[in-house]
């Protein structure tokens, strides 16, 4: 009778920890899936850092261009220009 009782906790004892490592392994997963989306977060920024040499670039061409037409204006806009 002894044994069928100490068998019966053992068996409650091991479902306990079995669902203790069920609820450990969603959170993981979890967890994994958040570390996931964190790393694509991440590239998309790293690929976004990368754009910025050439937006520079496009910048100050595109800053050129705006001051050699503004002078062009001015030059049109002085009497006999």
């Amino acid at each position: 009778m002894a044994q069928h009782q100490q068998a019966q906790q053992q068996q409650q004892l091991l479902a306990q920890q079995q669902q203790q490592m069920q609820q450990q392994q969603a959170k993981i997963q979890q967890q994994a899936a958040q570390i996931g989306q964190m790393n694509q977060d991440l590239n998309r920024m790293h690929a976004d850092v990368q754009q910025v040499p050439k937006l520079r670039q496009e910048m100050d061409a595109l800053t050129q261009e705006l001051a050699l037409a503004s002078g062009c204006l001015l030059w049109d806009a002085l009497p006999g220009g």
